[in-house]
């Protein structure tokens, strides 16, 4: 790692696990939906306690480039800068590092319209978007492929591409704004591999991966890929029906998938327990069955949006937590809020900088990330402490993040 800037003497860091019951009470709520927003194929992430919803095609089979701020502590939308490349349909999305990445997907409403392999992060302080290293320079250009993010990277796998099904996996570094090709997606024996409309999710520090369509076939077949040897391990069948564009995503590293299309609109969705290989049955989302929904996470909380069923284009926003857990996505957003940086003004290389308002009955990881994402540093903010030591070598505007959600922003002159 270039320009490491912390240091801390810690002794011992705690790494307690989330005990959770997962059966129905996982429920789900209504939420305040984006007004006159019906879309289809858009794309979404989360930074901190926002949520945002991107692009896709509205009832009018129109393509977007809008991008919508969702707040969870006030339960409402705000619209935020374009993205500043072509409208777009099915791009893919991920979180990393405080910002939002959106990159590749279709021109129009149709399977003729020109293919994007651009790429652009999202910087919620600035409210601006970054061009970044174009995915179609190594990896040609791609829409429908399923996106996550695991241990400070970015990664597609399989989509469509030259109006093919392909089995490419492709890790994105934001140290280094570079792509790297990784062990393909091997697919069942009888199949070339090749997989659009899948759903991925992240536990364990592992990528997990499913579902989907396979030479036109709707599949239900789940893998594991470790990041960490470049392996794929086949894991046990998701339970539900084959199905295409159905979404995935975890809370506190328990995996869900759900919805899509099998022919149908669906609305199951399930939950994996990656220590146990087990899948089992969370509950059906309230809402109409659909496919090409999007997800985003906040706090323990998942936030379902858009899609199409049935009845249409869809533009509902539904809100899944454990009934036994209180939500924290409104209340971590208080607690955010309240957490003061001093100074945020630096003007020497090495500098003491001081949090106030943040729980100090424990431990903290605070990373500090360049504007463009690279991570310039990590450390460890014991229990009842407030100041740390960081060390910038270039001016410029940094990013704090405490616990994976960023809290402000620190600026060297």
């Amino acid at each position: 790692m270039k320009n490491v800037i912390t240091s801390f003497t810690i002794t011992l860091i705690f790494v307690c696990a989330f005990p959770i019951t997962l059966s129905a009470d996982w429920n789900w709520h209504k939420r305040t939906y984006l007004v006159n927003c019906k879309r289809d194929q858009a794309c979404a992430f989360s930074i901190g306690n926002k949520g945002y919803l991107c692009c896709g095609s509205d009832t009018n089979n129109i393509t977007l480039n809008d991008l919508w701020e969702y707040n969870a502590s006030n339960d409402t939308w705000t619209q935020k800068a374009n993205l500043m490349g072509p409208p777009r349909r099915s791009p893919f999305s991920f979180s990393l590092n405080g910002l939002g990445y959106v990159g590749g997907g279709i021109a129009d409403s149709n399977t003729t319209g020109a293919l994007f392999g651009d790429f652009y992060a999202y910087d919620q302080t600035s409210n601006t978007w970054i061009p970044k290293a174009s995915y179609s320079a190594t990896g040609g250009s791609i829409y429908r492929a399923a996106a996550t993010a695991c241990n400070g990277k970015g990664y597609l796998i399989g989509g469509r591409n030259n109006w093919t099904n392909n089995s490419l996996v492709r890790e994105y570094d934001p140290s280094t704004n570079t792509w790297t090709t990784k062990a393909s997606f091997p697919g069942v024996p009888t199949s070339s591999g090749g997989r659009d409309g899948g759903a991925a999710f992240v536990a364990n520090n592992k990528v997990y991966f499913g579902t989907g369509r396979d030479d036109s076939f709707f599949t239900k077949d789940f893998w594991e890929f470790d990041p960490s040897t470049n392996v794929w391990t086949r894991k046990k069948d998701f339970p539900g029906s084959g199905r295409f564009s159905g979404i995935g995503f975890n809370i506190k590293n328990i995996g869900f998938i759900g919805l899509g299309t099998d022919g149908g609109f669906l609305k199951d969705i399930y939950y994996y327990d990656a220590n146990t290989d087990l899948w089992n049955f969370a509950n059906n989302f309230d809402g109409a069955g659909r496919r090409n929904t999007c997800a985003f996470i906040i706090g323990d909380s998942a936030y379902v949006t858009t899609g199409k069923s049935a009845g249409g284009t869809k533009q509902d926003l539904n809100v899944m937590y454990n009934e036994n857990i209180e939500p924290t996505s409104n209340e971590d957003s208080k607690i955010v809020a309240k957490i003061n940086i001093y100074p945020s003004l630096l003007n020497e290389t090495i500098s003491q900088i001081r949090l106030e308002g943040h729980d100090e009955s424990k431990s903290h990881i605070i990373d500090i990330y360049a504007a463009d994402g690279t991570l310039m540093g990590r450390s460890i903010l014991s229990a009842g402490n407030h100041n740390f030591t960081s060390e910038l070598n270039h001016a410029g505007l940094y990013l704090v993040i405490l616990d994976g959600v960023k809290i402000g922003s620190i600026t060297k002159i």
